[in-house]
């Protein structure tokens, strides 16, 4: 199953169609997923800046069944290669995707951020949903709007 949850995640994604669908709302951003060692890596970047990512991330996979896998937050751009169990995500195959989402709550020097994220594979398509709110509600990181990104390879 490992093997199955990686040949549908891994691999590099683009939103370009919804960006230019929706300019003024999506940014053009890609995601590449990959496996390097006991670490799988989310490596973000934007359309203008593709050798300058913005974000990475680093989690490890484990199985728990053959339709169920987690995805262990080892931390990545912002907080160094940090564990953080918040911020881990249940996956689940519901025959036809593999979907997953988690919130958590975070208190940064006396502030409460509030997350939340969800990762959905579709076969050739890839949902990604990121926002972290600060205690009066604005966005401090990501955005209300789910990407949707196509495989591009």
């Amino acid at each position: 199953l490992m093997t199955n949850f990686l040949s549908w995640l891994l691999g590099t994604w683009s939103n370009k169609h919804q960006a230019q669908s929706a300019p003024t709302l999506y940014k053009s951003v890609s995601v590449r997923w990959e496996q390097n060692d006991e670490f799988i890596n989310s490596i973000h970047w934007g359309r203008r800046t593709p050798h300058e990512p913005y974000l990475k991330t680093y989690k490890k996979l484990v199985e728990v069944s053959d339709k169920e896998v987690i995805l262990e937050h080892w931390g990545g751009t912002y907080s160094g290669l940090a564990r953080n169990e918040d911020c881990d995500m249940v996956l689940k195959y519901d025959g036809q995707a593999w979907l997953g989402k988690f919130d958590t709550s975070m208190d940064e020097t006396g502030e409460v951020i509030t997350g939340h994220a969800e990762l959905g594979v579709y076969g050739t398509k890839l949902f990604m949903r990121d926002r972290f709110l600060d205690s009066k509600g604005r966005i401090v990181w990501g955005a209300d709007e789910i990407y949707k990104y196509l495989r591009v390879q």
